[in-house]
């Protein structure tokens, strides 16, 4: 991840725009070499702690890095964050085979399938927010405050099931829900466009 993280810096400092890579963690402590070497070589590490007052549900993300839900507090992270900031998110193994400067200039979201007609969460772009993100800000808290039935009678909760139904589909229901509305120009790519 640290070798994929470093190309796609390289990769985006080749572009006119000056784009800024963030990794976001909630300890920098636990890799103290790896977040040498990536601010070393330009990349900032944030803890996310430094914006705790400004990002919403920030105490429901707590919870789940508390309670060790590594998976849904990252998917919950990521939605608040592009919501907040409005920026690219690609989780650190994504590997881009180009940038997405025009991508963010001419679409206020953005994002690839994956499996045929699905929308995944691995990566995504979006102006600061945007209805799809708010949405699934929404649905994502809705379902781990107060989850609906077929979330909260899965049998095991630690499964990657309920990641998958509570925080990582949201993006794809709150996209068919609010893409395209109120001027927005959304699209979703066909797999591979952005990555290699």
């Amino acid at each position: 991840d640290l070798k994929i993280s470093l190309e796609t810096h390289e990769t985006f400092a080749k572009t006119p725009v000056q784009w800024q890579q963030i990794v976001w963690t909630n300890d920098k402590t636990l890799f103290p070499k790896t977040v040498q070497t990536l601010e070393d070589n330009g990349v900032q590490v944030k803890s996310i702690y430094e914006y705790q007052d400004e990002l919403a549900s920030f105490e429901m993300i707590e919870n789940l890095i508390a309670q060790q839900k590594w998976g849904m507090a990252s998917d919950a992270l990521r939605y608040v964050l592009v919501n907040e900031f409005g920026e690219v998110y690609a989780d650190l193994n994504f590997n881009f085979n180009r940038d997405t400067t025009d991508e963010a200039h001419k679409y206020n979201y953005f994002t690839q399938e994956y499996g045929g007609r699905y929308i995944d969460n691995f990566f995504f772009g979006a102006s600061p927010n945007h209805p799809i993100i708010q949405k699934t800000v929404e649905l994502v808290e809705r379902n781990i405050v107060n989850p609906p039935e077929y979330i909260a009678n899965i049998k095991d909760q630690t499964s990657s099931t309920i990641t998958d139904m509570a925080t990582a589909d949201p993006t794809f229901i709150a996209y068919y829900l609010e893409a395209n509305k109120d001027g927005n120009v959304d699209v979703v790519y066909p797999k591979n466009n952005t990555a290699r």
